[in-house]
């Protein structure tokens, strides 16, 4: 099944499913690099988390999380709430 297949099986005749698309993701995309988690949605919202992890920091001294794991948490998360 291709990557397009997965993401397509996310939507069904219910509508969109955003559990199936977030497991999806984990399996085919950073999310799963990253360590995103699906917390819960509402009609116009979602919430995704991922841990503190040692791979995902830009600035040893501080400890500080680089910013591409920041911007792919938003940007899962603004696209999934529409």
């Amino acid at each position: 099944m291709s990557d397009s297949d997965h993401f397509s099986s996310a939507i069904h005749a219910g509508g969109f499913e955003p559990t199936q698309f977030i497991e999806t993701a984990r399996m085919h995309g950073h999310s799963g690099k990253i360590g995103i988690r699906y917390n819960g949605h509402g009609d116009d919202w979602v919430e995704l988390s991922f841990d503190w992890h040692e791979k995902l920091v830009g600035d040893s001294a501080t400890g500080t999380i680089a910013s591409g794991p920041i911007i792919t948490l938003m940007d899962m998360a603004s696209s999934l709430s529409i």
